[in-house]
């Protein structure tokens, strides 16, 4: 009983602090490195693209929770019996993170973030030799990890952005092999808040 009456206080102060929240809206978009981690040897960095919306709820002067809905190219490129392979995985991405702000009062302010990470898968191609072959069926459908960062803004509402995403799941489907693989990936960006 005990439990449940600091749960719900505490989902209560969540609540209320989101309901008096100042509220901004802004997009981000930029530059992904990303690769894999796990049993995938001998592979480089794949670079895409990443863009999406975010909402940010500042609760007082250091903390904020930010959710984000990002697309995101993420892969990696790699050598196959002699064969240059490009493998090229399209998410969208739905972080939800904790930021702790510093210096506010300064005209350039930092922010550190972290949190949970739930990705979607929506494509996956191998390209070999100039040829494309969809591959989705080989890749779980769902990605979950952690992301962590720091973004900068300034007095006219112009953001740049750095951050680090962890896949924890394996990407390949049971039946399509026994491979662990995990997403590493990151982020170049920059952005505005309306």
């Amino acid at each position: 009983m005990r439990k449940l009456l600091a749960y719900s206080i505490l989902v209560s102060v969540f609540f209320y602090q989101a309901a008096i929240a100042e509220v901004s809206v802004g997009l981000k978009f930029g530059g992904n490195g990303s690769t894999q981690y796990g049993d995938i040897k001998e592979n480089s960095l794949k670079t895409g693209f990443f863009g999406g919306p975010f909402v940010t709820f500042d609760m007082g002067e250091s903390f904020a929770i930010q959710p984000e809905v990002r697309f995101s190219m993420k892969g990696t490129k790699q050598k196959v019996s002699g064969f240059n392979v490009s493998q090229m995985l399209n998410y969208i991405e739905v972080p939800i993170l904790l930021k702790i702000k510093f210096l506010q009062e300064n005209e350039i302010r930092p922010s550190f973030y972290f949190g949970p990470e739930v990705s979607f898968l929506l494509t996956a191609d191998y390209e070999i030799l100039d040829t494309t072959f969809d591959v989705k069926d080989q890749y779980n459908n769902l990605d979950a990890g952690v992301v962590f960062g720091v973004d900068f803004n300034n007095d006219r509402n112009l953001l740049s952005d750095f951050r680090v995403g962890l896949g924890f799941l394996n990407l390949v489907d049971e039946d399509a092999g026994n491979a662990t693989n995990r997403n590493l990936n990151i982020s170049i960006g920059i952005g505005f808040m309306f």
